[in-house]
């Protein structure tokens, strides 16, 4: 359906359109019947109108003033003229607004306003037929050029020189690139929270526009995309330095798609006979685009400073962080995180070794929740434990972990508001916050200021484990995880736990897990 405004300060009038011509049957609905071309006018901008039937000759805003005023709101906008004046000079002003029609009142009639309104149906519905076959064109134009465009990356990354050279000079019309270079510098580029973006079809089209017409400013070059986040540069002849024509380019797309880009600047080589071997080692470095901060530029680094073991070093840091959670500080929380993300920039650790890490600690921080948790709904971290895996930046993984440290701070305050037990849960805190030492019914009860074989009894009903059998299982966990995340021996670990001895940590150890601590550590490997 079309949509249509009447305008006409004769009453009359507007009752014949209104009530007369079978808008419906033919294509339209009426969304406005108005006997002043100012509330009409205020119409047009608030609303999608396509087709206005105005009077000329009306007070206040007439005719013409109203159809040139909304023109300049509603481009493609639709007029026809209804006037008591035959006279060339009001014809010759509709005119000029490219108006579909100039009718006289006095020769008006139901069959001529419907035959009107019929053939300008029939234009209209000609002219968006006729755009969706040209965007059809475009889109298929633009998906051409986007698959050829990754043909030539895919040549300059694998193909041999002269066959890149060939396959150039064959394409070189349909590529619409300028491939006169003799020498380049490549440059690996990704797309900040591109995710953002990937509602947008259009989205890579509209970063490459941006970024060839800021190259295009300063020297030549071209932008080639490889995935969603990723593209390549290549510009050779600049006026202003490598960094700062990125910086402008990242700034450009701040300002017109409200994202930045990290880069990663490779060596100026031989185009295209020297590409292959550099875009090889730009890939190699994506490595170094983990520590890239949000919109930061940088020359390409050797990956060999890139290596140590994570969990070696952060091993005992997740302890930290629930005893943290525990004790329900904020303020040590926040500067615990700051600490391990500035030891893991200064170490630059592997990517995936510190996805792995981050992975852990997620499951750690649900485990110890879930501890202190009654048997209802069960705390997860499951949407940030799998964005971890695949998390492509420190920063980016930063925020993760800050706000799953805050969510599960927030799940601690509410099991302490809401717990019908709080004994149960300031006896599991007392344990998981003294691990490391030996942990009797007796210590508890006295901690709880509680009868022992009340409190046993109350432990029992409540978790459906004896008080001995939770602390065990839970030093039991812990053990587990040094195992899993440190050179620590069996002796170290089961002093660290607490136990008596060496040979009743076997005994606990096999009673909960259904194996020896040496046959975990093969199973695992």
């Amino acid at each position: 359906m079309y949509k249509i405004i009447l305008v006409d300060d004769d009453y009359y009038v507007l009752e014949f359109l209104k009530t007369m011509v079978p808008w419906q049957s033919l294509g339209y609905e009426v969304i406005g019947v108005f006997e002043d071309g100012d509330k009409a006018l205020e119409v047009v901008k608030k609303s999608h109108v396509d087709v206005i039937m105005t009077d000329i000759g009306m007070p206040r805003l007439d005719g013409i003033s109203l159809i040139k005023e909304a023109k300049q709101h509603r481009e493609g906008i639709h007029s026809i003229f209804l006037t008591c004046y035959d006279e060339f000079d009001y014809a010759h002003q509709a005119i000029k607004l490219n108006s579909f029609e100039y009718v006289l009142k006095e020769k008006m009639d139901t069959t001529m306003i419907t035959d009107i309104v019929s053939r300008l149906k029939d234009e209209m519905d000609k002219k968006k037929q006729k755009d969706r076959e040209l965007s059809n064109i475009r889109f298929l134009v633009k998906e051409n050029l986007t698959v050829l465009r990754g043909r030539l990356l895919d040549h300059l990354m694998r193909k041999p020189p002269a066959i890149v050279n060939d396959w150039i000079q064959k394409h070189k019309a349909d590529l619409n690139l300028d491939l006169s270079m003799t020498h380049c510098t490549p440059v690996l580029a990704f797309v900040d929270s591109y995710e953002a973006l990937l509602t947008d079809d259009s989205y890579a089209f509209s970063v490459e526009n941006i970024v060839m017409e800021t190259i295009n400013q300063y020297g030549k070059g071209f932008c080639l995309f490889d995935k969603e986040d990723k593209f390549y540069l290549f510009f050779d002849e600049i006026t202003i330095s490598k960094k700062v024509l990125l910086q402008r380019i990242s700034d450009n797309l701040n300002t017109f798609m409200n994202v930045t880009i990290s880069a990663i600047i490779g060596q100026h080589c031989v185009f295209p006979h020297e590409v292959s071997l550099e875009l090889a080692t730009l890939q190699q470095a994506e490595e170094q685009r983990f520590y890239l901060k949000q919109g930061e530029i940088d020359e390409r680094k050797s990956s060999s400073s890139l290596g140590a073991t994570i969990f070696e070093q952060l091993r005992h840091t997740n302890s930290e962080l629930k005893e943290l959670l525990l004790l329900e500080d904020n303020q040590k929380l926040h500067s615990w995180l700051e600490i391990q993300y500035a030891i893991i920039n200064a170490n630059q650790f592997s990517a995936k070794q510190v996805r792995n890490w981050a992975h852990s600690f997620l499951l750690d921080i649900e485990r110890t929740i879930q501890m202190m948790q009654e048997d209802k709904e069960v705390f997860r971290l499951e949407n940030e434990s799998n964005e971890v895996l695949h998390v492509k930046t420190m920063w980016r993984l930063y925020e993760i972990l800050k706000n799953a440290i805050a969510k599960a701070a927030e799940m601690v305050k509410d099991i302490h508001r809401h717990s019908s037990k709080p004994e149960i849960v300031k006896a599991k805190k007392y344990v998981m916050l003294h691990l490391d030492k030996k942990i009797t019914l007796k210590d508890v009860s006295e901690h709880l200021h509680l009868n022992p074989s009340y409190f046993s009894r109350l432990f029992k009903q409540q978790t459906e484990m004896t008080f001995i059998d939770f602390v065990n299982k839970t030093k039991i966990e812990r053990a587990k995880e040094l195992m899993d995340h440190s050179q620590e021996t069996v002796e170290s670990i089961s002093d660290m736990l607490g136990f008596e001895s060496k040979s009743y940590f076997l005994k606990v150890f096999k009673k909960y897990y259904g194996a020896t601590p040496s046959q975990y550590k093969t199973i695992q490997r």
